[in-house]
């Protein structure tokens, strides 16, 4: 659990959607019959992501790295490319709250 300033918080997030590229071709992809999907490029570039980071997974920029994959995840199921930095911020931090137990205090 991570107890964080809704500033920093909100940094951590930038930083971390800084660090991807500018768009990620996600147009190979394959889905399954239990309604998942998988998407290789977009795991690679979260993966690359993360060694850039250079970070420890409890490190909050793993656990923000861990939440733009899986929105962008969400989106690119239709899409052919997803741009990183027009995923919305508040979304992560809601991700960040609900699923990833982080505590973030205005």
């Amino acid at each position: 659990m991570q107890n964080l300033s809704i500033d920093t918080a909100r940094r951590v997030v930038l930083e971390v959607v800084r660090t991807w590229p500018p768009e990620v071709d996600v147009a190979t992809k394959k889905y399954h019959l239990s309604g998942g999907c998988s998407i290789p490029r977009l795991v690679d570039v979260r993966e690359e992501v993360l060694r850039q980071l250079e970070v420890e997974d409890d490190d909050p920029k793993a656990d923000a790295n861990w939440a733009i994959f899986t929105l962008l995840h969400k989106a690119a199921r239709s899409l052919i490319k997803v741009v990183p930095e027009h995923i919305d911020q508040a979304a992560v931090l809601d991700y960040l709250k609900e699923k990833m137990n982080w505590n973030v205090e205005d």
